[in-house]
């Protein structure tokens, strides 16, 4: 089974990587495979800031190399960052209203959700909450190793395993499910919980 990934040089995509044995999307280094049987998208652009005009057009620029290239299944790695704050449980079926989103970071990832369900073979959008696993680099992380993070003990965080989005992941492709997907923990947690 061919699987080509983007983001594979670091956090979820290098685990992914290794751990699916997929083929490292070169974003800047082409030629490009003609044909891969499934593709995941991980890659977010990390040379252009947040603050850049070009975020979007770098964030679609990316998605159409990817979408351009023949596949069979095209998995895309969302956040759930993307629904709006409404202190209830969310759902992948409630709808999002563009105008409601918070930041450029979560409407960039929702405009290229709407393009994958629209224009890619068999899409998956797979929206998880904040991520943890061996090649981390987030403010839970930087706490584990003694570091220091913007947060108060009063933060709330729902986490996901690297193991868990990539068993899911591959429960996409043994039994060829599509749609979009909610990966996050059974619950939330406040940070002084893990910090003492």
């Amino acid at each position: 089974m061919s699987i080509l990934l983007s983001g594979a040089s670091s956090g979820l995509g290098r685990f992914l990587s290794e751990s699916l044995g997929a083929i490292a999307f070169k974003r800047y280094s082409g030629p490009y495979p003609e044909k891969v049987k499934t593709i995941i998208h991980c890659a977010w652009d990390s040379k252009v800031t947040i603050q850049n005009e070009d975020y979007i057009f770098e964030a679609i620029n990316l998605f159409n190399i990817l979408k351009n290239i023949e596949h069979e299944k095209f998995i895309f790695i969302s956040t759930t960052k993307v629904y709006t704050p409404k202190g209830r449980t969310l759902c992948e079926s409630d709808s999002i209203d563009l105008r409601d989103v918070v930041g450029i970071y979560a409407m960039t990832k929702l405009l290229v959700e709407n393009k994958v369900l629209a224009e890619c073979s068999n899409p998956v959008v797979l929206r998880t909450s904040s991520l943890m696993g061996k090649y981390t680099n987030n403010s839970i992380s930087s706490l584990s190793r003694g570091g220091t993070a913007r947060l108060s003990a009063d933060s709330i965080m729902n986490v996901v395993l690297y193991e868990q989005v990539s068993a899911f992941i591959t429960k996409c492709l043994t039994f060829d499910v599509n749609g979009v997907y909610n990966i996050v923990g059974k619950g939330n947690f406040n940070l002084s919980n893990i910090t003492g």
